[in-house]
């Protein structure tokens, strides 16, 4: 299934508990892709909790694995500013939460203060980076909805001497789509974590929390339009990695600005 029509059943507003169906060809080895169990709850959040207002910050836990089957989401309006209000949904399976998103809204105000965003970093062209190809049984399944290109860095389990990389990614649907935050949360979430370069044979990394910072951006977006992305290993010890990124649009904008947990099974 698409990513478009899965999320279209959640985009219309059906009361604080909805229950969805989450497909096998979505995994993430015994998981279900993280990228995909966070655009389920912000599409239930921006359809029946944000009261319209724009998506500025989003925090989400992945407690359990989310597995392919039947899931529950539940939410609630936590509390309503004048210009601000927070939501969270949780994900459940089998009576348990396997997955929290908290979510900030904020309507535009007036301010003196404004400092520019990071802007995009010279890269080399998608068609001159090499593909991070599917192998159908070696590569996680999510990926066959996505183009993955590395411009620097290295490729994962590489033994690579840097945890950071640059990168350019689309979706694989072809469709133009009206940018909000549950996509873009989709095209963050579908690299590996940066630090996964430094491995020098398989290993196994979990993302445990992940902390997004979304600048809404009023334009309709091609799907197979380039989005850049830029990914640091800030700090990696004992166990945990933390990493922030960057993503932005193909019109050069920055859309996203993300910080993971990942815990590190090497």
């Amino acid at each position: 299934m698409s990513f478009a029509s899965l999320l279209q059943p959640l985009q219309q507003k059906a009361g604080a508990q909805q229950t969805l169906m989450i497909p096998p060809n979505w995994g993430q080895g015994r998981a279900a892709y993280g990228g995909l169990v966070a655009a389920f709850l912000q599409s239930h959040l921006d359809a029946e909790q944000s009261e319209g207002r724009p998506l500025r910050a989003a925090q989400i836990a992945f407690i359990g694995p989310a597995t392919v089957g039947e899931a529950q989401i539940e939410s609630q309006l936590l509390r309503t500013g004048k210009s601000a209000l927070q939501a969270d949904a949780r994900l459940l399976q089998n009576g348990a939460v396997v997955a929290t998103l908290q979510a900030t809204y904020g309507a535009d105000r007036s301010s003196q203060l404004s400092e520019p965003a990071p802007q995009r970093p010279s890269m080399k062209a998608p068609e001159d980076c090499p593909a991070l190809p599917y192998i159908a049984g070696l590569m996680p399944e999510f990926t066959q909805h996505f183009d993955m290109r590395w411009s620097e860095g290295g490729l994962p389990f590489s033994g690579h001497e840097s945890g950071n990389m640059k990168g350019w990614i689309r979706f694989r649907e072809g469709e133009a789509i009206d940018l909000n935050p549950a996509w873009v949360l989709a095209l963050v979430d579908a690299w590996p974590p940066a630090v996964v370069a430094r491995c020098s044979g398989p290993a196994n990394l979990s993302t445990m929390t992940w902390a997004v910072g979304y600048r809404p951006i009023k334009e309709t977006i091609n799907a197979q339009g380039w989005w850049a992305y830029q990914a640091d290993t800030i700090s990696c010890s004992e166990g945990y990695a933390h990493i922030r990124s960057t993503l932005w649009s193909p019109a050069g904008e920055v859309v996203a600005l993300s910080q993971q947990t990942v815990a590190v099974f090497y």
